[in-house]
């Protein structure tokens, strides 16, 4: 069983919707209510990174994230989700996250012509072999809505990136936690391959 963790910054119907598609089982729940018998978790998110670690933190959801992580246990953390796996962001305020890939988040530099926030479908560069990857094809598009990104401490958790004025980090991981900047459930064939390649990811 899947858990989505559900925040009040989460929009759920298109990725509910997704994992019924895949005939995947899942759960919507409060972070407090994480425990080991699920067997992955996805932490969605739109919004601003201090309100939703705020609300994460609350009666210890953060350590409920962190507990399943040390089981080995698969999160994947999308657009806001992903950037909550980092160690703390700018936005807001410098504020810290829950540090399970090391890294900042910081706004995108972005050219004279260009806006923020980067809304619509962008190709991703996949540098690295991951098993969320396996069936996806190189600088496919998939439909983002950011105005931060995830600049890591280290590149060997850099998966895949996107050049919008500037290059940024779409896909992140480390050990059984991946990120992904993008929209999967919204991002048509290749969005759906990743989460179904992620529900059946074992570590």
């Amino acid at each position: 069983m899947i858990a989505i963790i559900d925040n009040i910054y989460n929009n759920l119907k298109s990725l509910s919707n997704a994992l019924d598609l895949l005939n995947k089982p899942y759960k919507i729940i409060k972070v407090q209510d994480l425990s080991e018998n699920f067997s992955h978790a996805i932490i969605p998110g739109v919004g601003n990174f201090s309100k939703a670690i705020k609300e994460l933190k609350k009666d210890n959801g953060d350590k409920k994230i962190i507990q399943f992580s040390n089981k080995k246990k698969p999160i994947l953390g999308i657009c806001l989700g992903m950037q909550l796996l980092s160690s703390s962001s700018e936005e807001g305020g410098l504020t810290k996250g829950l540090n399970l890939i090391p890294g900042t988040v910081n706004k995108i530099s972005i050219n004279k012509d260009q806006y923020l926030p980067h809304i619509g479908w962008n190709s991703v560069k996949i540098l690295k072999k991951h098993f969320i990857l396996e069936g996806v094809k190189d600088e496919m598009d998939f439909y983002f809505v950011h105005s931060y990104c995830f600049n890591l401490s280290e590149n060997s958790y850099k998966i895949g990136k996107t050049i919008y004025g500037s290059e940024f980090n779409s896909i992140v991981s480390k050990e059984n936690i991946v990120g992904v900047q993008f929209h999967p459930e919204k991002s048509q064939k290749y969005g759906l391959k990743i989460l179904d390649n992620f529900c059946s990811w074992k570590k």
